[in-house]
């Protein structure tokens, strides 16, 4: 058994059948809500950390912070917390956290804004990496430990555009080549939010988007024309998260 192997097995085994869950998140004292550079944790059957990389309006996009120096990355950034762990480490996951939420379970234990440049810089080279082996089982099991966070962002803008006639069916023709989509996990255009789950997209516009002359194009085809809704919704994709976030663009026209 290699050492990669190893070390996920261990992790497995400690920490695998623990997920963050609504009864055990820890409220904190004094919360307040997110900002660019926070580097924060969540208190529940397991400790999540994350870094906030951009702030719109109530909105933080956050990137999650590996606790393991070995199943990260080696071409991760590491993160002196001084916490109860000494080190964290960037990883290419991401979701995000609204300000109610935050400002009753995230703790901010400090700010990097200084560093958010080289921290973003860092989660693009991360994404560009094919995760196989061991490294994947661990990301995977990563994700659906925070699983959680998405369900809460995803109830949120479902409850908001539950319209079905602003919402849009389209079909993406094409499949990625490596690592088809598993699992939860969310990305982040110009103009939108997006979450994957269970092999379904759902895409969300910003609001100064919605009702505008514009096109969805994936990998320069134009998958969608016409006035832009609420959301689109693709079922049964086959499409890595890795190539949404690379190629996945709405434009608007006027």
């Amino acid at each position: 058994m290699s050492f990669l192997k190893k070390e996920f097995e261990l992790y497995k085994n400690l920490f695998g059948k623990y997920k963050l869950n609504i009864e055990s998140l820890k409220r904190v004292p004094d919360g307040k809500a997110l900002e660019a550079g926070d580097v924060f944790v969540i208190y529940g059957d397991i400790l999540v950390y994350g870094v906030v990389i951009e702030k719109n309006g109530d909105l933080a996009e956050c990137v999650l912070l590996s606790q393991d120096v070995f199943l990260s990355s080696s071409k991760a950034l590491k993160i002196k917390v001084n916490h109860l762990v000494d080190y964290v480490y960037v990883t290419h996951v991401n979701f995000y956290i609204e300000d109610d939420f935050a400002k009753n379970y995230c703790e901010v234990i400090l700010n990097v804004k200084e560093d958010i440049n080289k921290i973003v810089e860092n989660v693009e080279e991360l994404e560009e990496q094919i995760y196989t082996g061991p490294r994947k089982e661990y990301f995977d099991l990563l994700i659906d430990q925070i699983s959680l966070l998405y369900d809460i962002f995803f109830e949120k803008i479902f409850d908001e555009t539950k319209d079905e006639d602003k919402i849009i069916e389209i079909n993406i023709p094409y499949v990625s080549e490596f690592a088809l989509v598993a699992g939860t996990n969310s990305l982040r255009g110009e103009n939108f939010v997006g979450i994957v789950e269970d092999n379904t997209l759902k895409v969300y516009l910003q609001d100064d988007a919605i009702g505008k002359k514009g096109k969805l194009i994936f990998k320069n085809q134009v998958i969608y024309e016409g006035e832009l809704p609420n959301a689109f919704v693709s079922n049964n994709i086959k499409v890595s998260v890795e190539d949404l976030k690379r190629f996945l663009v709405i434009e608007v026209i006027d």
